[in-house]
């Protein structure tokens, strides 16, 4: 077994998750007020709360933009708005 793999085999000290929750706090408990609240205080917040709390505003940001393209995309196909972004690309929209 090559030296990547017996990394991430549960066997010996354990999983690439067991280490990784070893290394994110992952027996520290979360506080939602904490994590999520008006006024966050990420001195009280495990690592792993944390990296969930970012993760989720990331996916969201890229959801809210995937939206945008998409809603933009669908109006243009449609013939309910001049395709700006093609016009801006090949020099014929004017400012």
């Amino acid at each position: 077994m090559s030296a990547a793999a017996k990394g991430a085999s549960s066997e010996g000290e354990g999983s690439l998750s067991s280490k990784a929750g070893d290394a994110t706090g992952k027996d520290t408990p979360a506080n939602g007020r904490d994590l999520l609240g008006s006024s966050v205080d990420d001195d009280k917040n495990p690592q792993w709360a944390q990296l969930w709390r970012d993760t989720t505003y990331v996916g969201v940001a890229a959801a809210a933009v995937s939206v945008a393209v998409a809603t933009y995309n669908f109006a243009v196909y449609n013939g309910v708005i001049p395709d700006y972004v093609a016009q801006a690309m090949n020099g014929q929209l004017k400012f």
